[in-house]
This record gives C-alpha cells, structure tokens and sequence, in this order.
C-alpha cells in the first residue's frame, strides 16, 4: 500500500498455526481457571488458595465456553496446520466435541462413583500442593477454608439429582459410605487434610509454624470436619433413602441417550452404540475361550473348564517363591 512516498505493507490475516497456538492459550488458562484443582495438581501456580465454584450456573457456563472454543477451532484450517498441531488439533477437537455432547446430561447431579468422587479427590490435591514457604500454608489455608461451600454445592445438585431421578443406585451405597464417613475425625489433627502441618520446613520461624498450625486446626475443627459432618448426614438422610431402586445407567432419565455418549467418550470410537460394543466382547470371550481350551488339550489336562480355572489359581507352580521373582516375572509380563 503506497500512502504518500512511502510503502506500507498491507495487514495480513494471521496463519491458521498462530490461530491454533493462540487458542490452546486461552483454552489452558480457562481450564486452570475454572478448575483450581487441576491447576494445583498440573504445577501451575496462584490457584492454590482456590476452590472450583460447581453450581448450575457454573456448569452451564463452562459448557458456553466449551462451545465457543470448538466453534474457534472448527474455522480453523487444519490443512494448513503441519503433522504435529493437526494432531493436537483433533485432541482439542475429541475433548470439547464429548464434553458438549455429555453436558445435555447435565452428570453433576451425581458427582462421585464408586471408588472416588467430590469428597475425596481433595486429598489428592493435597499431595500434590507445594509445601515449601509460608505463603504456601496460608493458600493451603484459605483453600481449606473454601472447602465447605465446596461440599454444600455439591449436596444442592445431588437434592436435583434426587428431584430428577438422576442418582447412583441405592443398592451401592452402603459401600461407599465409609468414604464419607472417612472424612468425619474428632481430632482435627488425625485429619488427612492436616498431614501438610507435621512437618513444615525449617524456614519458617518456630512461632510461625505453631499459628499455622493452630490456624488450621481451628478452620479443621470448625469449617471442614463439620461441613463433612453435614455430608454424612445428607447421605443417610436424604441420599440413600431417595437414590433409585435401577441399577445400570440405561435406567436413569433419558439414560440410554447418555450412555451411548458414554460409550462413544470412553471407546473414542464415534460409529460404536452399546449393542456393537456387547457383540464385540461376546465375540472376543469366545475367541479367548477357545484360545484356553487349545491350551487346556495342549497340556494334556483332564477334566473341564472349571477345573482348569481352580487348578491354574490353585497349583503352587503358578505362585513365585521369592519376591525377587515375583518381580522377575512382573517385569517380563510388563515388557511383553
């Protein structure tokens, strides 16, 4: 462009790459943002006093996030982008494509399973946390002081779980329970959560170390063991006597729509429904069966399949004798 005597080069549209590399910026720092958690345990720093906000409204949000990253990186020319960012690009692309798609189910009204869930995924947050300064105690503090709400707006979207029928199946709980019930100490010292304050760095001055600590077990005492208190009853009260009789997810609301998503999420595979995935482990059972019973003639053994199942748990030649063998055998399985 000549503007008077002189040249001015004309604005270009930035390269599908720089578009790309801009974008997984900004998806980054929304993820950090949004879920403190994740930032603590992926290193990131100044998350570490913060807890994760988990209302409706916050899931509502994020899924408009979600939304308007995919619409970013489907405008984005993959053609032009070379072998590595195309593929990180169809990364992105699986992550938001399922997270929308699984969000019509609105899955918060049942956040935790059978092994883990909201009320103990903290304690993994903790071990993850930096413990090296003062400053670090006092986020750690903070945080656990957020812990309560935490906890309570998960209890208000487990009362619309109960509301919409949208549950874990009453006849599990009983065996999850004492991982709730874990969380209740009458000593705030014997609390996991206060593991950090044992041992604290040298560098923090005698004095600073013992308000620390009695800081946290007051916020333990007062804030966190009863909010989990409160959780305990929930459970008891409300949860377990208003938690659906069902069983699988097909019985949830609108429940074979989302397990299907599961199904295509967990399998990565879109062209897969539940059916395909049962025929196919039917098929490879059989397959696998038939591979055994080769082995079963092959060795010679005499009788059927049950008693070659007893006989492989049972016979002492199967069992290693030494612990240097145990990981002799771990480790060439491993490498297998």
């Amino acid at each position: 462009i000549l503007v008077g005597s002189v040249l001015l080069a004309a604005p270009t549209a930035a390269a599908p790459a720089d578009d790309l590399h801009a974008l997984f910026e900004e998806y980054w720092a929304n993820e950090m943002e949004e879920n403190p958690f994740g930032a603590t345990s992926s290193g990131v720093e100044g998350y570490d006093d913060k807890v994760p906000s988990v209302t409706p409204e916050d899931h509502e949000r994020r899924r408009e996030e979600a939304q308007a990253f995919y619409e970013r990186l489907e405008a984005i020319d993959r053609n032009e982008l070379d072998k590595e960012d195309a593929l990180s690009a169809d990364l992105l692309e699986f992550i938001l494509k399922h997270d929308l798609a699984l969000a019509e189910f609105n899955g918060w009204r049942i956040p935790f399973l059978a092994d883990t869930g909201f009320h103990t995924n903290f304690g993994y947050v903790v071990g993850a946390t930096s413990f090296r300064t003062e400053e670090d105690y006092e986020n750690y503090i903070e945080r656990l002081k957020g812990l309560p709400g935490f906890l309570e707006q998960h209890m208000e979207n487990m009362r619309q779980g109960l509301a919409d029928g949208f549950t874990q199946p009453k006849e599990i709980l009983p065996y999850i329970m004492p991982s709730f019930e874990a969380q209740v100490k009458d000593n705030a010292a014997a609390h996991p959560y206060y593991k950090p304050f044992v041992d604290m760095p040298a560098s923090i001055s005698s004095r600073r170390q013992a308000a620390l600590r009695q800081e946290a077990r007051a916020v333990l005492e007062t804030q966190v063991i009863p909010a989990f208190a409160r959780l305990v009853e929930f459970m008891e009260d409300e949860y377990m006597p208003g938690a659906r009789e069902t069983l699988g997810a097909y019985e949830l609301p609108n429940g074979r729509d989302y397990y299907t998503a599961l199904v295509k999420y967990y399998t990565t595979l879109d062209t897969v429904t539940p059916e395909s995935i049962h025929a196919l482990g039917l098929k490879e059972v059989a397959r696998i069966r038939k591979e055994m019973a080769g082995v079963m003639a092959k060795t010679g053994f005499k009788g059927d399949f049950k008693d070659f199942i007893e006989f492989l748990r049972t016979d002492e030649q199967f069992y290693p004798k030494t612990p240097e063998e145990l990981l002799e055998r771990a480790a060439w399985v491993a490498k297998d």
